[in-house]
């Protein structure tokens, strides 16, 4: 009896080969991949290669510098060793075109990081070394490395660069050896005795990759289907670590142990187990969550003193996914509880639209020839309906008065989002927070160059009704949060007077033009409404209820024009407070008040419209109607947070208002949810019928039978 060959920490679920079925879907998702363009050409991955060639040679000459100033005899400097290893998407086998290169240059213990590398101020001597023994000062005086910005003070040290048009992300690990060994195994857990914590997170990265290749059971599979897990995360907006969701590494670990799982099957089969398998796994805010492992947590080498992750010591941890080198960490300690959610309802899209294309293609093979196979795999990628999925926003606007400062500026403020995020998440009016990961440079209103404006999406809570004098709610403040997130930031060293931070609160309506391309066509100039034809009333030539609506306003103090409540349906006084509610935050000053409560213009009406046959297109929704109704029977109402509330408007008024058990009573309709976007039909609290709903306002005395 033979033994079941086992990859990972358990069996795995099907050991089925793949059928014939499963060969073409997993053809046509493969042609998808190529249509999105996300394989590199062969010239290049030849640019590539010629690049890590020649940074490889510049990086042996400097450590050559080093070591012969340090007094070591030319052959032996020479000979110590300096080696340039890969990780990341490139070695993976998954980047594509335009993508950066994650590289590491692994020294022995006599070349420092802070000294050699960044230049720091060596504490041994106390001096500054040359500039011709220091790897950044070398690389900015090489013509072919551009926009060279060193960040030795990050979590993991690196120096960026573009070096003929390659994107390089360069870190340094220096290890207590005398020479790196022609023969170097990076996965042995020696190699990281005595190192400080910033050489092995700079280590980590390639072990972690290497160990990933080495177990999965098929590394082709495992590419094809990684290509399109990054292509769905990144078009899905749930690709960025630093934001909460998950980065690079976390999708190819979490790819790698579907392939365990399932060994043998086809990339097309792995793609849907993928979201099958993360749909139903025990994701949890309130409990430890199950982590997602390649193979057991190990202690490594005691010596080394690391600490590792443990499902006790991390119960914050919502999503843990941890990495298969030592010290095993859990890459995903950035998601909140916001983030997760946000990525369990896109995995849980990605599995119904996997599920139907299955289905799809088995039908089709019975009934003859597949149709359409490449449309449905482009379902799965479509782009994010992040800017028409809430209504009030955050808008961060980074900028500086130079681009050097801009670059230390805009990596130190995207790495503290996530702060500003939790920060929104403990407000009690919040439900939800969305960063949005893509930056954009297109604002007109920064310095080309120096300027990156970041979005965050609010579902906020109506505000609690207040004893205010006029019946009025509270407006949402949103300034002690991201207060608070400003200090942090003015606080750090990098700050200097040349770095700006402009922060706004703003409604969907009022999102500025560089966003409206990505907001899908029907969506733009406000939320799309399907439209009813009408008769005509034959005297007014307008809508018959319409026509009703406004000599009913006409005998009342309020204003609607064109059979829609205009703004805040009142006085004229009461009109003037709806005012734009996004306020701008200069140079990093909050305004004392960030309200985001709803303008009343957002949700008043469209005009009626005449089309080219002389009947009028009706856009007067029942939600309209009533709130018109409202109106024209009592004094003042506003609109406050979805709701339409009549409140006292003066001591006639208020002598006119229904009293409940010696009280006057405030009337607040309720409006759904979606009020306002599925058509003619909008209705009150749910699906009543608009008798129903009458009935209500006639039983308060809002309207009369």
């Amino acid at each position: 009896m033979t033994t079941q060959k086992r990859w990972g920490v358990t069996d795995p679920i099907s050991t089925e080969p793949p059928t014939a079925h499963d060969h073409r879907l997993s053809s046509e998702l493969e042609e998808c991949l190529h249509n999105n363009k996300l394989y590199e050409s062969q010239e290049g991955k030849e640019l590539r290669e010629r690049v890590l060639l020649e940074l490889s040679n510049i990086v042996n000459t400097w450590a050559t510098k080093v070591s012969v100033a340090q007094g070591m005899p030319e052959h032996d400097a020479k000979n110590c060793g300096v080696r340039i290893c890969t990780f990341g998407s490139y070695r993976l086998g998954v980047d594509g075109p335009g993508a950066d290169i994650d590289t590491l240059v692994i020294t022995p213990r006599h070349i420092s990081r802070k000294t050699h590398v960044f230049g720091e101020i060596d504490r041994t001597t106390g001096l500054t070394p040359p500039n011709e023994i220091v790897l950044v000062d070398i690389l900015r005086s090489i013509p072919e490395a551009q926009d060279v910005v060193a960040v030795p003070r990050a979590f993991v040290p690196v120096i960026k660069f573009v070096y003929r048009t390659v994107e390089i992300d360069l870190l340094c690990a220096s290890l207590q050896v005398t020479r790196i060994p022609e023969k170097f195994d990076i996965l042995d857990d020696k190699i990281l005795r005595n190192v400080d914590d910033e050489t092995q997170r700079s280590i980590n990265g390639v072990r972690v990759t290497d160990a990933i290749l080495k177990l999965v059971p098929n590394i082709p599979h495992f590419r094809t289907v990684l290509r399109a897990i990054k292509l769905w995360a990144k078009r899905r907006q749930v690709y960025s670590n630093v934001l909460g969701f998950l980065g690079g590494v976390a999708w190819a670990i979490l790819t790698a142990r579907v392939c365990q799982l399932y060994p043998y099957a086809a990339p097309s089969t792995l793609l849907t187990r993928f979201f099958l398998l993360y749909d139903k796994w025990n994701w949890n805010t309130s409990t430890q969550s199950a982590p997602v492992l390649l193979c057991p947590i190990s202690s490594g080498n005691p010596a080394c003193g690391f600490k590792i992750w443990t499902p006790h010591g991390n119960q914050r941890h919502f999503m843990p996914i941890i990495t298969p080198a030592y010290p095993s960490m859990n890459t995903t300690h950035n998601v909140s509880g916001s983030t997760l959610e946000i990525m369990k309802e896109e995995i849980a899209r990605g599995l119904k639209i996997c599920q139907g294309i299955e289905e799809l293609s088995k039908r089709e093979s019975v009934e003859g020839d597949r149709k359409g196979g490449l449309d449905a795999w482009q379902d799965l990628f479509k782009l994010s309906e992040f800017f028409v999925s809430y209504k009030r926003f955050l808008q961060i606007d980074v900028s500086a008065d130079d681009k050097e400062s801009f670059k230390v500026w805009k990596g130190t403020v995207e790495s503290k989002l996530r702060l500003l995020i939790r920060n929104l998440e403990e407000c009690e009016s919040v439900r939800k927070v969305r960063p949005y990961p893509p930056g954009y440079d297109n604002n007109t209103k920064l310095r080309a160059g120096c300027g990156l404006t970041f979005f965050v999406g609010l579902d906020v809570r109506p505000p609690a009704k207040q004893n205010t004098p006029n019946g009025t709610r509270r407006a949402l403040d949103l300034s002690a949060p991201v207060i608070q997130w400003r200090h942090t930031l003015f606080s750090l060293p990098e700050k200097t007077g040349a770095m700006n931070l402009n922060v706004s609160s703003l409604l969907a309506s009022k999102l500025p033009d560089f966003v409206q391309s990505e907001i899908p066509k029907e969506y733009r100039d406000g939320k799309a409404r399907k439209r009813k034809k009408r008769k005509l009333n034959p005297s007014t030539k307008r809508p018959a209820t319409t026509a009703k609506v406004e000599q009913a306003a006409a005998t009342q103090t309020t204003t609607v024009a064109n059979a829609s409540v205009v703004g805040v349906v009142g006085s004229n006084d009461q009109s003037k407070q709806a005012t734009d509610n996004a306020e701008q935050v200069p140079n990093g000053n909050v305004t004392k008040r960030m309200r985001t409560e709803e303008d009343a213009g957002e949700q008043g009406g469209n005009r009626a419209e005449k089309n080219p046959e002389g009947e009028a297109v009706e856009e007067t929704t029942t939600v309209e109607k009533l709130k018109a109704l409202a109106a024209a029977k009592v004094g003042t109402t506003r609109l406050v947070n979805d709701e339409l509330t009549t409140d006292t408007a003066g001591e006639d008024s208020a002598a006119q208002q229904p009293k409940i058990g010696g009280e006057r009573k405030t009337i607040s309709v309720k409006f759904r949810k979606d009020a306002g976007m599925g058509g003619d039909n909008d209705a009150v609290e749910g699906s009543a019928p608009r008798q129903e709903i009458q009935g209500v306002l006639e039983a308060n005395g809002v309207v009369e039978g």
